[in-house]
This record gives structure tokens, sequence and C-alpha cells, in this order.
């Protein structure tokens, strides 16, 4: 959702399909203009919109509901507004911070808590005050850095520890891209790369980032965990040779990348069923997602 070429932006949203390899229209963006140099993320089946400029700098953060498509406003950024934040994802919070306003460029970093939709104060980011870097998390840790500040392209990066809300450096980014420059995590692997300097030049580098020190714990495997339907009940049966880890989701899509239905596969189960309201014949796509440990995905056939 949001984004622009500085002059122009757009509130369109579309979601990817990787098993049917298109891209499906969603509801848009609630705001028009939509914010440009805005920062997102995604916690669970929801997806975040925060701060950004769209004539004048945002404070606002928004919530995409994926089951409903719709977008519902939460409580705005404790900063101020603010574009070109930063941050990552642990667990269910997130991690945001730094970004410009009126001229100046900032530090301070917060978590933000979808349960009960609240901020909190963390530890400053310990680099010099910047907008536009990237982030990502790798099992318990984030990792953000690089970044602009008006005259300064930065290349430093830094980790971050939410146990003990501390931050430690960590090698330097080797690309040329200092601002702007997109960033993943892959099965314990950051990926950092593209972005540019300020009005060019831009890149198309690509960096991995493996840090020994971190902690990945991958709870199941894709095979201990079987899917099935049953045509007689009209059921879907999810099962695993032990307990289920926390914080799993099912997710079915029908053909048109529709959610079907959802549910949270408990830490304390094994197995559970899910039933259909009504059998409809046709091909059927789901996932089951964890953070950043599982990602598995399948199709099922309904005739």
């Amino acid at each position: 959702a949001c984004g622009g070429n500085g002059v122009n932006s757009a509130q369109s949203l579309y979601a990817f399909s990787p098993l049917l390899n298109s891209w499906i229209s969603k509801a848009a963006y609630p705001v028009n203009p939509a914010p440009q140099d805005c920062f997102g993320f995604a916690i669970g089946n929801k997806g975040y919109v925060v701060g950004g400029w769209n004539g004048s700098t945002q404070d606002d953060c928004y919530e995409y509901d994926a089951t409903n498509d719709s977008w519902t406003q939460k409580t705005s950024f404790p900063g101020g507004n603010r574009s070109g934040i930063t941050g990552f994802v642990i667990g269910n919070l997130a991690y945001v911070g730094t970004g410009f306003f009126n001229g100046g460029y900032y530090t301070d970093f917060y978590s933000y808590d979808p349960s009960n939709d609240t901020w909190a104060l963390r530890t400053a980011f310990p680099g010099a005050a910047r907008c536009s870097g990237s982030g990502f998390s790798i099992g318990n840790y984030g990792y953000m850095g690089i970044g602009y500040d008006g005259a300064n392209f930065f290349h430093d990066f830094w980790k971050y520890d939410p146990q003990n809300d501390s931050w430690v450096t960590v090698n330097n980014y080797p690309g040329n891209g200092g601002e702007y420059s997109a960033a993943f995590t892959i099965g314990g692997r950051g990926f950092v790369g593209t972005g540019g300097t300020n009005g060019g030049p831009y890149y198309n580098n690509y960096f991995e980032f493996t840090d020994a020190t971190s902690e990945i714990t991958e709870s199941k495997k894709s095979s201990d965990i079987k899917v099935t339907y049953s045509g007689i009940e009209n059921y879907i049966y999810i099962s695993s040779e032990n307990n289920f880890t926390e914080n799993l989701i099912f997710n079915l899509y029908n053909n048109n990348g529709q959610l079907v239905c959802s549910k949270h596969l408990k830490s304390s189960e094994n197995s559970t069923t899910i039933h259909l309201q009504k059998k409809v014949a046709g091909s059927f796509f789901y996932s089951i997602t964890g953070g950043n440990k599982i990602n598995i995905s399948g199709k099922i056939d309904i005739l």
C-alpha cells in the first residue's frame, strides 16, 4: 500500500499469491493522498503502515485486516510526525524508530503491541540520527542500519536485543546504497540490497547477512505437519508428529486468492479439524506460518 514517485502517490493495495503467481487487488489505503516514505510491517494476519509524507509529514498508524479486507486507524506513532521510519518485527511486537521531520533526524525507538494497540519507549538507536534505513529480524534479534541524514550516507549496522533492550554493532553493510534499500529474512539469513543515494545513482546489488551468535530454532520441519481433506465430512485435518509450536496460523485461500478461513494452531495440541461451511468444488491453497520459523504451503483439490 501507499508509495509514490516524489510527486504523485498511490492508495492501491495488492496481495501476491506465490501459489497462483498473481497479484490481487485489495481495499485501498484509507487516506488520500496516501503517504510516501512510510514504514510497513506485518504481525500475524494483519499489516500496518506508519508515518510517511503526503504533502505534510504524518504520525498515523493504520492496520490492515486480511480476513475482512479492511483498514482501521490505530494509536498514532508516539514520536510525532515522521517519514523515513525504519524497524523490524520480533515475535508479536514491532520495533520502530529513527526518521525525519521538519529538517531534523531522529534516533528514538519504540515497540508496538497490536494486541492492546500500545506503544512503549525503548532504548534509542545508538548510531547517528538518520532516516530511510533498513531493518530485518533473525530469530530473537533485530538488525537495523544504513540510511541518510541529509549530508551522509551510512553503512553501519546494529543488532537489537529486546530482552535486554540493548544494541551492539555488527559488520558494516558492504553495498553501495545508503538509503531506501530493501531488506527481508529467509531461513535465518538477512538480505539487504538495491537503494541508492538521494537523487541517484541507484543500485541493484544484494548482500546476505548471517549472524552466528543469533539463536535460530526451527521448531518443526515442513514434513512434520500434514494437511488432508475429507470430502465426506467436508473438513480439513491438520496433524503433526509432535505438538504444534506457538503462534502457528493456518490460512486457506480460494483460487482468486481470497481468504476462506483461518485458524490458530494451539501449542498444546498436535492435531486440529476445520469444518468448512459449505462444499465448493475447485482448487484451494493453504499456508501455515509462524514468524520466521515455518512457512508451509500446499494445494487442496475439492471435487
